[in-house]
C-alpha cells in the first residue's frame, strides 16, 4: 500500500459488520496485541499513522459485503476485504467469466469469525417454543446443513464434509484445516471510540455528491423530508449518532 502497489475494497467499518470486524482485526495487528484492546491503545500516535496508511489502501468502500462483492465483480480493483463465503462467491462468477479467481488469506493475528447464533426467547408460549424447535431441528438436519455448506458457508468450527471440499477450492487458498483462532473484541467503550476514530481520524476522506430534489412536487412534507434526512447527516452532533460523521478532509458538494 505504502508503495502504490496494492489497493483493495472494504465495507464501512461504521456501516457494516465485516468492516467492522476487519477494522478492529488491523488495530490488532499492527499494536501486535493478543489481549484486549484498551483506550490507551488507541490513542498511540504510531498506530494512527499505521491504520491511516493501511486504510489508504481502500480504493472503494461500500455499506454492505454483498454490494462490495458486486462492486467488485464489475469493477477492476486488486482484492476485497470479505467473509470467506463471499470469496467463494465471486470466486465462482469470476471462474465462470473465465477471469483470474482471489487468492484468500487468512490473517493469523487479525482473525473474526462471523457466527449466527439461534436461540429462543421464552415468554411462557408453548406454540411458539414448539414452532421455534421445529425450525431448529430443520435447520440441524443432515440435509440442511449440507445445504448451507454448498453456499460456501460453513456450519461449524471443524471443516466440512468430503463432499463440499470442491465448494471450499484450496487452489483458491480456502482452507478449511486451518486451525481458527479468532480476535476478542473489545469492551463496547473500546469499540466505540475506536469506530468513532476511524469515521473522523482514521479512514480515508471521501468526497460526497448529493443531489437534492427541490422541485415543486417535493413543497410540503417532501421537502421537510428532505431536510431532515439532510441534517441527520451534515449536522455533526445528529450524524455521531449513527457514526455518520464527516472527516476534517471530507468533501461535500450538493447539487440542488
Amino acid at each position: 500500500i505504502r508503495t502504490g502497489q496494492l489497493s483493495f475494497c472494504m465495507t464501512s467499518a461504521t456501516q457494516s459488520n465485516s468492516g467492522a470486524s476487519a477494522y478492529i482485526g488491523f488495530l490488532y495487528a499492527l499494536l501486535g496485541k493478543t489481549e484486549p484492546l484498551t483506550e490507551s491503545d488507541l490513542e498511540q500516535e504510531t498506530l494512527k499513522s499505521d491504520i491511516s496508511q493501511l486504510l489508504s489502501g481502500i480504493d472503494r468502500s461500500s455499506g454492505s459485503s454483498d454490494w462490495l462483492k458486486d462492486m467488485f465483480l464489475a469493477g477492476n480493483f486488486d482484492a476485497m476485504v470479505n467473509y470467506e463465503c463471499l470469496i467463494i462467491d465471486a470466486n465462482q462468477e469470476l471462474v465462470s467469466q473465465g477471469k483470474e479467481p482471489l487468492y484468500s488469506v487468512y490473517p493469523y493475528d487479525g482473525l473474526s469469525i462471523a457466527d449466527s447464533p439461534l436461540g429462543y426467547v421464552d415468554h411462557g408460549n408453548t406454540e411458539k417454543q414448539d414452532a421455534f424447535l421445529a425450525v431448529q431441528e430443520y435447520l440441524l438436519s443432515e440435509e440442511v446443513q449440507d445445504a448451507i455448506q454448498k453456499t460456501g458457508r460453513r456450519t461449524g468450527l471443524e471443516g466440512v464434509s468430503e463432499e463440499n471440499q470442491d465448494i471450499f477450492n484450496s487452489d483458491w487458498g480456502i482452507n478449511t484445516e486451518r486451525i481458527l483462532s479468532p480476535i476478542t473484541m473489545p469492551s463496547e467503550p473500546v469499540l466505540i471510540k475506536a469506530l468513532n476514530l476511524y469515521q473522523t481520524e482514521f479512514r480515508k476522506p471521501s468526497l460526497n455528491v448529493y443531489c437534492l430534489d427541490f422541485s415543486g412536487s417535493m413543497s410540503g412534507d417532501g421537502n421537510e423530508q428532505l431536510e431532515e434526512a439532510m441534517a441527520q447527516i451534515l449536522i455533526q452532533e445528529n450524524a455521531e449518532k449513527n457514526l455518520l460523521q464527516a472527516d476534517k478532509d471530507e468533501i461535500n458538494i450538493v447539487i440542488t
